[in-house]
């Protein structure tokens, strides 16, 4: 919620100053969205094939347990994360009515979730919040879509690359997770190599499909002085 929250806040006066054209406020939230997939995507996928290690080296081995639930707050986050970008067009566009009939319908399934699987299990909750907060996501992402004139496909080839290699990274660590040595070895040891590796692979994918947000940061860095 924390990092939705400041995505939210951080954007929002980014793109309320291209509200004069719809045009250009349609540009603005593709390249904010491209970018949030870029850092958020390979960011929860290791969160998500790695909840175990990140429990133990944060709280200790007796909560290697809620690893779990780690990993379904990790669908959750993603997911908040990236609708809460989406939620600015509706503030931006005077649309607050939409937005506040969209909330109370949140809100509502939440209620109701929560009121049924409370008496399964915790864990239960958690799955059902997930699933709601999927459904409304993608609600919210759907009107604001609309609102914007940005279209399914446009929105696809955005999240596309940073999509295909956040899976081919969580494809990796599970796999590296068999390996014998690996997975006898200590949990702040296997932490540091699935992040290591994580990067590796997701900025060498990135690199070899000439991905344009890489290309981008990579102009933002300060350039060394080749003068003698």
């Amino acid at each position: 919620a924390t990092s939705s929250s400041v995505l939210q806040r951080v954007t929002y006066p980014l793109l309320s100053k291209l509200s004069d054209s719809s045009e250009e406020l349609k540009a603005g939230f593709r390249k904010v969205f491209t970018w949030a997939c870029f850092f958020l995507f390979p960011i929860y996928t290791m969160l998500f094939f790695s909840a175990r290690e990140v429990m133990v080296v944060l709280f200790g081995s007796q909560w290697a347990g809620a690893a779990p639930y780690l990993a379904l707050w990790s669908i959750s986050g993603l997911a908040l994360s990236v609708y809460s970008l989406f939620i600015n067009s509706f503030l931006i566009l005077d649309q607050t009515k939409l937005y506040m009939r969209l909330s109370l319908l949140k809100q509502g399934l939440k209620v109701v979730v929560v009121f049924i699987t409370i008496q399964i299990s915790v864990f239960a909750v958690m799955w059902g919040v997930m699933i709601t907060t999927l459904i409304t996501g993608g609600l919210y992402i759907a009107f604001s879509c609309r609102l914007l004139c940005y279209n399914l496909k446009e929105m696809f080839q955005d999240a596309f690359q940073p999509l295909v290699a956040s899976s081919l990274c969580g494809l990796v660590i599970a796999l590296l997770g068999r390996i014998p040595t690996l997975k006898n070895s200590i949990e702040i040891c296997k932490l540091l190599t699935y992040v290591v590796i994580t990067t590796i692979l997701y900025l060498g994918f990135m690199l070899l499909t000439r991905n344009k947000t890489l290309f981008e940061i990579l102009n933002l860095l300060p350039k060394r002085n080749t003068k003698l």
